[in-house]
């Protein structure tokens, strides 16, 4: 008898059992899957997956898959959330987890339910971006206060979609948010047309800085440099 079946009683059974626990370490987890699963869309890099632990059960994202010799598949799973009971019907998701599986625990594909929870549009201020890239039917949302109020970044190969991400993404925001003031600082000029009539392009032949904005150093290298172009103008001319 395994160590889950001895110490802890399944909430809710809805899936198929795709194989069980066999390790544990800190956010990740192993599974060893089943021979019968080793080909199903539900151990598939990105797929998701969830585990029952005593109060609930962990959500995870598979993250590498691996043949083993003891075993059809072997797949390394990526924590990141839990389902917690409600009064209501449905268990709420919640990021984080505070109790992790044990070795034994079945491990089961996410249904369309569990997928409902996890991406629920958020009821703080928020827009929509784009659909995920794993359950394109489903649409993404990033919530506003949170993305602007921090630092973030984009990232990606070159070719990737970077600059489209952040297009789409301040697109959306303006949608919503007609009032909005954001400054992009292009060095690369890659976002002049993007947002047509909704910008104002500034750049080094419009853009005229007050005179009380420049400090000592600044106002002497702007003479030195008038300067300079008035004794060339001069000896052109002569």
């Amino acid at each position: 008898m395994s160590q889950y079946s001895r110490s802890h009683s399944f909430c809710r059974v809805d899936g198929k059992t795709l194989g069980q626990v066999v390790a544990v370490s800190g956010s990740q987890l192993a599974a060893s899957i089943a021979a019968e699963n080793a080909d199903m869309q539900a151990i598939r890099v990105g797929a998701m997956v969830k585990i029952p632990t005593a109060d609930g059960e962990v959500v995870g994202v598979i993250r590498e898959t691996r043949a083993e010799a003891d075993t059809a598949a072997r797949a390394t799973v990526e924590l990141l959330g839990t389902f917690v009971s409600t009064p209501e019907a449905h268990p709420r998701f919640e990021l984080g987890v505070s109790q992790h599986p044990v070795l034994g625990a079945p491990v089961l594909p996410v249904t369309e339910i569990d997928l409902t929870a996890i991406y629920f549009r958020p009821s703080a201020a928020n827009v929509r971006i784009g659909t995920l890239y794993d359950f394109p039917a489903r649409p993404a949302f990033v919530l506003i206060d949170d993305l602007l109020a921090r630092h973030f970044a984009v990232f990606g190969m070159t070719g990737s979609g970077k600059s489209c991400a952040v297009i789409l993404t301040l697109l959306a925001i303006l949608a919503d948010h007609a009032n909005a003031h954001i400054i992009v600082i292009d060095p690369h000029n890659e976002y002049s047309t993007a947002f047509g009539d909704l910008g104002e392009l500034i750049n080094v032949e419009n853009l005229d800085l007050p005179f009380w904005l420049l400090d000592f150093e600044e106002r002497s290298r702007l003479w030195s440099a008038a300067g300079r172009c008035g004794s060339r103008s001069r000896r052109q001319s002569s």
